[in-house]
């Protein structure tokens, strides 16, 4: 059994999802470290193995040796560090919430720390940076980072400031968009429509996050662009199926009706196996019947190479 498999294996475990509670005699117990860290789910995968221990009180593995000791206790180690670094994630949006609605903005989290909020435990969710959707349409935004802020590494749908030097941030203008031009201009009018709903969605700790219906959306396109570029991580793929879990049949048949407008039922079909097959998710949560194959869709794949060109020559020549 290759390492991913067995981070899987720990992962699924860790979600109550796992039957078979054995693991081979042979694991790069290393290698499995490192993926999880590089797969951001130090901590989950962590309590899977803590969770296959409870289960089998008698149960030798060479991660046990004296030759993993230190690895095995900065790994398990990890959940202390997490704890800290999830309440200054928390404080960090609550104070750029505050700046820009001094300036008369309002603002949505992405991803971040309201994913980690669908969680039974928040602090287990690896910290990354942090993404703020800023209402006022790009030209309006992005005059004022500039006036106030460093800016660097403007794209289309986002800019990072420097704000501070513990966390990077992602001013958004736009949550996220599409190469198909057709498409996207669907996905745009979603997000238009649903804006009030999101801003307007605050939390006890200062700061509003998507609701349930935006994030069904949002976080599938996010995953998209990541999922065909290779670099998805399973902490992304957790993050939905947690997501998944607090939806209604309803909910969930008008995301997948959406989703089909947009020409991304393949991907979507992709996306449910990946959730069943790697984490557990049950058939009840799904949004499609999941299928193994992923095609990136003709409508996307037409319009990504000349828009990549096009991107090239802007920021070569601007």
């Amino acid at each position: 059994m290759q390492s991913i498999e067995i981070l899987y294996k720990l992962q699924r475990i860790a979600l109550g999802n796992e039957t078979d509670l054995s693991l081979p005699d042979s694991i790069d117990w290393e290698e499995v470290i490192k993926l999880s860290y590089s797969q951001a789910v130090p901590v989950q995968t962590c309590e899977g193995l803590e969770s296959l221990y409870e289960k089998n009180p008698d149960m030798s593995i060479e991660l046990d040796s004296p030759k993993y000791e230190d690895l095995r206790f900065e790994w398990c180690g990890q959940k202390l560090v997490l704890e800290e670094l999830n309440k200054q994630h928390d404080k960090r949006v609550a104070q750029l919430t505050k700046i820009f609605a001094e300036h008369g903005f309002r603002t949505c989290l992405l991803k971040g720390q309201g994913c980690a909020l669908m969680y039974p435990n928040p602090s287990v969710r690896n910290c990354g940076d942090i993404d703020l959707w800023v209402e006022g349409g790009r030209n309006k935004v992005l005059a004022l980072l500039k006036d106030n802020w460093n800016v660097h590494h403007i794209v289309n749908h986002h800019a990072e400031v420097d704000f501070f030097k513990d966390v990077a941030v992602e001013i958004h203008y736009i949550p996220a968009w599409l190469y198909n031009p057709i498409k996207d201009a669907k996905l745009q009018r979603f997000f238009n429509e649903e804006t009030d709903a999101q801003f307007s969605n605050m939390t006890e700790k200062g700061f509003a996050v998507p609701t349930i219906k935006f994030n069904l959306v949002y976080l599938a396109v996010h995953l998209y662009k990541h999922i065909y570029e290779g670099n998805v991580t399973l902490k992304q793929l957790t993050d939905y199926y947690y997501l998944l879990k607090q939806t209604t049949d309803e909910e969930r048949q008008n995301a997948y009706l959406f989703f089909k407008e947009l020409g991304l039922e393949k991907y979507i079909a992709f996306l449910m196996y990946r959730l069943k097959n790697d984490l557990g998710l049950a058939d009840e949560f799904l949004l499609c019947q999941p299928h193994k194959y992923h095609y990136r869709p003709l409508s996307e794949m037409v319009w990504l190479y000349p828009w990549k060109i096009a991107h090239w020559v802007w920021r070569k020549w601007r």
